[in-house]
């Protein structure tokens, strides 16, 4: 298959992805870092479609553009991931990893026949990022989650491995370059396997997304159910706490009622016996 034919492919597969991340993004429920994977999808979309030769004039920028754009999609993604997984995001790490990717490709940019240099930086900085979305996304996998991350991870693994193979392949043989553009050697299975890199962790995300609704239905359930036992009990309850609370009225109505008959009668004694006191001694005299 000729070079523009397979880029192009490789660019409408991944644009189509992308869509339907978006549709997924506005249709249905979806949890915090699926967004991130949304636009990381989208960069390695307008990444592939750089890559068509002759789409664009071959200047450092584009050079440059174009990796950063397919770099940072794969660093959104491990970002989705780790917010995803309710793990820690080290943002100044992030940034670190993308600058400096920034500047060592564009020091390599400048010269067009560095080529074999910015494979290697590239397929070094995705090799480490695939490895990187594979440790995220077991490290904090909550059991019976279902096979689609690990099918994400599998694949991902194969991917880092074969870009490090790419490398050992650019610095033993560089006669033999394996880019996009050129085709050449085993270049367009490379192609290839970033076509299908794209295109399985667009159904993998969405289902890891539906998978995640599902766990975290459960403890939702959970909760309903303890609310509506709750629910249940609290009339019996409240229906205790007013009988001891009327029975505690009573008692302490009772108690009242029998000092104020008690003091009236010990009163009206006093009284009497005063009286006759009184009597006894006035007649007395």
């Amino acid at each position: 298959m000729d070079a523009p034919i397979l880029l192009a492919t490789n660019a409408l597969l991944s644009t189509a992805a992308a869509v339907i991340m978006f549709v997924v993004f506005l249709t249905r429920k979806t949890y915090p870092g699926f967004g991130h994977w949304v636009v990381g999808i989208l960069c390695l979309a307008l990444g592939a479609a750089m890559l068509i030769p002759g789409a664009l004039p071959s200047t450092g920028m584009i050079r440059v553009t174009r990796n950063a754009l397919l770099v940072g999609g794969l660093l959104l993604v491990l970002h989705g991931v780790l917010i995803f997984r309710n793990a820690r995001v080290i943002y100044w790490l992030e940034c670190l990893i993308f600058l400096s990717f920034l500047g060592v490709f564009s020091y390599f940019s400048v010269d067009p026949n560095s080529i074999d240099e910015r494979i290697v930086i590239y397929s070094s900085y995705a090799g480490m990022l695939s490895f990187a979305i594979v440790y995220a996304t077991l490290h904090r996998r909550p059991p019976h989650f279902g096979s689609n991350d690990v099918m994400l991870a599998v694949w991902l693994s194969v991917y880092g491995v074969l870009c490090f193979l790419r490398i050992g392949q650019e610095l033993l043989s560089p006669e033999n370059t394996t880019a996009f553009e050129t085709l050449k050697g085993v270049g367009s299975f490379y192609a290839m396997a970033q076509i299908l890199t794209v295109q399985l962790m667009t159904l993998t995300l969405i289902s890891i997304n539906s998978n995640g609704s599902t766990e975290r239905a459960k403890p939702d359930c959970a909760k309903a159910k303890r609310n509506s036992v709750l629910s249940a009990r609290r009339p019996m309850t409240q229906s205790f706490s007013l009988m001891r609370r009327v029975r505690q009225y009573s008692g302490t109505r009772l108690r009242s009622r029998c000092l104020v008959i008690v003091a009236r009668k010990s009163s009206g004694r006093i009284f009497r016996g005063c009286c006759t006191f009184a009597k006894t001694v006035w007649l007395g005299r």
